[in-house]
């Protein structure tokens, strides 16, 4: 009897406490998306210039005429034996044809390394002082682009060649329409590097060319996806309605104004600063970007036949310092 009372009260005990225990099924959502930068196109151009002679003796410049044996024409210690002139100035020559970009690209890989599917592009300079021969026609197709390989090869008779280099910057998939206040910045530099420096007699080509350098940024800021499907690249992808063109859509521009010479200044030069991309309210996070540095040789001489060689590398940093979290409780 004992032992029936005590496995009733045991019995009595765990029934109480079951009645009394609360369960709770909860589900919440996650949304994740990065950042991405990489370089996406690029381009080269030569003007055909006028024709320049010069007296190989002195270096002074000297005419045609001289050069051409009237001796009527030539002044000072010059002679016609001296003066020697460039072929171009008639349009016959195509000169800046030896100038061409060698390139490697592959399609776009989310953040890491493409392993196939690499592409080989030889592009000559086109005689223009307006249109590049670029290795892709537009934003459409280069955001889907990346570039790993890239090599500028210089041989048109006189210094004017125009070369560029873009880099694609594709921004969060979040919506921040209700998130703390944001602030982006951009900032864009360049170095170019002498990579003969150590060898006697070797000219310095940014200084021999007087190489000049410039950026500019163009970007699709919205902090709301509401118009546009995730993963669609408004105004090339469908899923984004807005515009027609991806132009239409580029709502905050910036550029560094007039070239920066690159041959009198600091080994790093400061193109692009912006502390504040806010572009107005409703439009201050930064979706896809294009940033593009622009090289211009500006010297009109005759390029030195002693090899030149230097490398240009370009920074471009776009980030979010100074986002306040609000309190929660």
């Amino acid at each position: 009897m004992k032992k029936m009372f005590l496995a009733v009260m045991a019995l009595m005990a765990l029934t109480a406490q079951n009645a009394f225990a609360v369960n709770l099924t909860f589900q919440f959502d996650i949304n994740s998306s990065g950042t991405t930068l990489y370089p996406c196109n690029a381009g080269i151009r030569h003007l055909e210039p006028a024709k320049i002679c010069y007296d190989r003796v002195s270096g002074n410049s000297c005419t045609p005429s001289c050069a051409q044996g009237n001796t009527t024409g030539c002044t000072g210690t010059t002679t016609p034996q001296s003066c020697v002139c460039t072929g171009e100035g008639t349009g016959n020559y195509g000169s800046w044809k030896l100038d061409f970009l060698n390139a490697k690209t592959a399609d776009w890989v989310d953040n890491s390394s493409p392993a196939t599917g690499f592409t080989t592009h030889i592009l000559d300079a086109p005689n223009s002082s307006s249109a590049f021969n670029q290795l892709f026609a537009n934003d459409g197709l280069s955001f889907g682009k990346q570039i790993t390989e890239l090599t500028m090869n210089l041989g048109s008779e006189v210094y004017g060649t125009e070369y560029f280099v873009d880099m694609c910057f594709r921004g969060p998939q979040i919506d921040y329409t209700n998130a703390p206040s944001l602030n982006f910045g951009v900032k864009g530099k360049v170095t170019v590097t002498n990579l003969r420096s150590s060898e006697t007699g070797a000219p310095n080509y940014q200084d021999v060319a007087k190489l000049n350098s410039k950026a500019e940024i163009k970007c699709f800021m919205t902090d709301s996806f509401n118009n546009c499907k995730k993963d669609a690249i408004p105004g090339v992808t469908t899923g984004c309605e807005e515009g027609e063109n991806s132009s239409d859509y580029y709502n905050y521009n910036k550029n560094s104004g007039n070239f920066t010479p690159m041959y009198t200044s600091a080994q790093e030069t400061s193109l692009l600063s912006d502390a504040s991309m806010n572009s107005g309210a409703g439009k201050r996070t930064p979706r896809f970007c294009v940033i593009r540095y622009t090289f211009k040789e500006s010297v009109p001489a005759v390029r030195k036949w002693k090899l030149q060689q230097a490398r240009a590398c370009t920074f471009t940093e776009i980030s979010e310092p100074d986002a306040e979290m609000p309190e929660l409780f």
